[in-house]
């Protein structure tokens, strides 16, 4: 199976295709868990807090309290499950890089193995080369 590109890979991360979702349930929870972790989430709801301040909306207080405790709760239950979502993507590229590594591992042995036989056959050739040159030296 050819290796996807950084670029191939984020793509597909961005799209949920890293997810194989096939429930609605799964699919609200991550998009709805993306959304809000977003800026403009946080830009959004950093006004809200401020609208009640304004004159013409003082008295509706309790109706901006209201509602804000109303997003929270539901709030709250849905990033938690898309975070469950999320992580599963993030065990199984874990396990997956674990597993390359692994067999990358196993290939540096052998490779290693296979550096120190040469290095013993070398250092026999040396041995024998030596052996050679003090019996030619030899009157």
């Amino acid at each position: 199976m050819p290796k996807k590109s950084l670029e191939d890979r984020l793509q597909a991360i961005k799209a949920l295709d890293h997810l194989r979702v096939e429930d609605l349930n799964t699919r609200i929870a991550a998009s709805s868990t993306i959304w809000f972790g977003s800026m403009w989430t946080f830009y959004l709801f950093f006004l809200y807090g401020f609208l009640p301040l304004l004159p013409a909306l003082t008295k509706y207080q309790d109706k901006f309290l209201y509602w804000g405790s109303w997003v929270q709760l539901w709030a709250l239950p849905l990033l938690m499950v898309g975070g469950i979502v999320l992580n599963r993507a993030t065990e199984r590229r874990a396990a997956e890089d674990h597993e390359t590594l692994m067999l990358e591992l196993d290939e540096i042995k052998e490779l290693k193995n296979d550096i120190d036989s040469l290095k013993q056959s070398l250092d026999e050739i040396k041995q024998v080369i030596i052996r050679v040159e003090s019996r030619l030296s030899k009157p």
